[in-house]
């Protein structure tokens, strides 16, 4: 058979499977309807409390491109096929698995609207007004606008399977959580509404993991699995590597690109707060490890570096400058840490430098633990790819924290009201139970917060989750106490066990929070627990305060500087 045919075969398989899930595809689990005296509005209720339309298998698919070229607006959709229809790809027991997660999706919320909540990443369809599919850089060749340099000659499924024929790719998709109606990067007035999903599906990713690759490739340590986030989907990663970790799976690499930490996703609830699941993980340097997990981090617009206990101390962060994007470009300067280490292994091969991005772990001993990428000698392509190590330095344009540290205060909370069936306090422990006649449970409290605390920690564990139940918490973030929808979990996505749970709530001295439990009348013993509630700290010491307007070529001099 030759190329071309498997090709067409693949393909064909493909729209049959789409074609197969549409038909036979289980109804979508309705959001429930805003509580009757809840003080958030009922559009930003239904705005932010949605419908769930797929199994936590579902949202995962297999990339079967190759290294083909696609281009801008051309539609992908043919080369990925559902790890779950008639069994294709299910069970996975060797080999070398990379799964790559996106992030928010600003401005695609009417495709998700029309195609009634039933939409995937790469299907047709998911675009937005201009035709653009999001995070497009996953399977597209990419290049600068301010300056006219290539990033990469293809998309990151491409080049990882160019760097490795034999890798099983695949893809997470949750733009129906992810999408928001913004169109912009700039704007973030709506970027809470995104990050309310990352937690459930990070342990949808885990549990759709758990169901894909088999008993044997779990026990085989010869086998690895490397999990790659953009943005939210950075933390959807780390969740699940979490998750997978405190149930024995190793996950052996996990790839973090400019999480959101910046100070502006801060206050506008974007943020990730990922130092509080990072300090969690058991890491390694990536040197001989048979146990934890090897971490990368990449910074280019809203990230940090992380630092301070010893599970961050061995993360390689690694700073580098968008300069091919103009500062009004945010999206595109957000998006060039996961363009960069597309291309990056291959680059370090073609231009003869140490190995980058795909070749890790372990990075080379000069290259550790912290990078900074140089443009020595002007910007021309092949000084887009050489790091230094040295300190870490920070980006123009936009404020870039140089290694944050993060931490968890145990908080008084005061407890104001509660009803249903409720009972405690999460500082403590609070329990929510359904009791099979659909009855609502509630908590409402509040907290203190100081200047370096960002949100709140909290160990959920939900016994019995139904599909149609739902958990929903909301806080009151702004000065003039408006609540808005902050995290929202399903019992549709079977989230078990015991997990633990960051929330950014930026207020400036304390929070009024409202924790629903909305079981399905069907639900009988279900039971949600909240405990040991404490405040998210951030602290960035170093922190090289730039604005909008800040001039990266002077942020590059007095880096340059600094690591001389």
């Amino acid at each position: 058979m030759s190329i071309s045919q498997r090709v067409l075969l693949t393909a064909g398989l493909s729209v049959a499977a789409l074609v197969l899930s549409a038909c036979q595809a289980p109804p979508c689990t309705s959001a429930p309807a805003n509580p009757i005296g809840s003080p958030v509005s009922d559009s930003e209720w239904k705005a932010s409390v949605r419908n769930n339309c797929f199994g936590n298998l579902s949202r995962l698919n297999r990339w079967f491109g190759k290294t083909t070229t696609i281009v801008p607006k051309q539609s992908p959709a043919q080369f990925f096929i559902p790890v779950g229809e008639a069994r294709l790809n299910q069970g996975i027991d060797s080999g070398n698995v990379v799964v790559l997660v996106h992030g928010w999706a600003p401005g695609f919320r009417g495709a998700v609207d029309r195609a009634g909540g039933r939409l995937l990443w790469w299907q047709d369809g998911a675009t937005n007004s201009d035709g653009i599919f999001t995070s497009d850089w996953a399977w597209v060749a990419t290049r600068g606008d301010d300056i006219p340099l290539t990033i990469t000659e293809t998309g990151t499924f491409q080049e990882i399977i160019g760097h490795d024929a034999d890798a099983i790719v695949l893809g997470y998709s949750w733009i129906d959580d992810s999408s928001t109606i913004d169109d912009s990067f700039v704007d973030l007035e709506y970027v809470y509404r995104s990050e309310a999903y990352t937690s459930t599906n990070g342990l949808r990713l885990a549990n759709a993991l758990e169901q894909t690759l088999g008993p044997r490739f779990w026990s085989n340590p010869t086998n690895t699995l490397q999990l790659i986030g953009h943005s939210h989907g950075s933390k959807v990663a780390t969740v699940a590597t979490l998750a997978l970790q405190q149930r024995g799976r190793r996950v052996h690499h996990l790839t973090t690109l400019d999480s959101p930490e910046s100070s502006i996703t801060l206050e506008g609830n974007g943020a990730n707060l990922l130092g509080f699941y990072l300090n969690q993980i058991n890491t390694n340097d990536g040197i001989g490890a048979t146990s934890g997990t090897f971490v990368d981090n990449y910074v280019s617009y809203f990230g940090v570096a992380f630092q301070g206990t010893t599970n961050a101390n061995r993360i390689v962060n690694t700073i580098l400058n968008p300069e091919v994007y103009s500062c009004t470009s945010a999206g595109d300067r957000h998006s060039y840490s996961a363009e960069w280490y597309g291309g990056a292994a291959a680059a370090a091969k073609k231009f003869n430098l140490f190995a980058l991005g795909l070749d890790w772990p372990p990075p080379q001993i000069p290259n550790r633990p912290a990078l900074n990428q140089r443009w020595r000698g002007g910007i021309t392509e092949p000084n887009q790819w050489p790091l230094t190590a040295g300190l870490l330095g920070s980006l123009g344009c936009l404020s870039s924290a140089k290694g944050c540290i993060y931490s968890s205060t145990p908080t008084v909370v005061k407890t104001l009201n509660s009803f249903g069936n409720t009972s405690g306090n999460p500082t403590g422990t609070l329990t929510m139970s359904a009791s099979g006649n659909g009855v609502i449970s509630g908590y409402r409290g509040s907290t203190g917060f100081g200047s370096s605390q960002f949100g709140i920690g909290f160990d959920l564990e939900w016994t019995n989750p139904q599909d149609g139940d739902y958990l929903v918490i909301t806080g009151s973030t702004d000065p003039v106490g408006t609540q808005e929808v902050l995290f929202v979990m399903d019992g549709k996505s079977a989230i078990t066990g015991r997990n633990p749970v960051a929330i950014n709530a930026f207020v400036v001295d304390s929070l009024e929070f409202f924790v629903y439990f909305l079981p399905t009348p069907n639900n009988r013993i279900g039971r949600v627990t909240l405990s040991g509630l404490a405040a998210v700290n951030q602290d960035c010491p170093s922190t090289a305060d730039l604005d909008q307007e800040g001039d990266p070529d002077a942020e590059l001099a007095t880096t340059e500087t600094e690591d001389a």
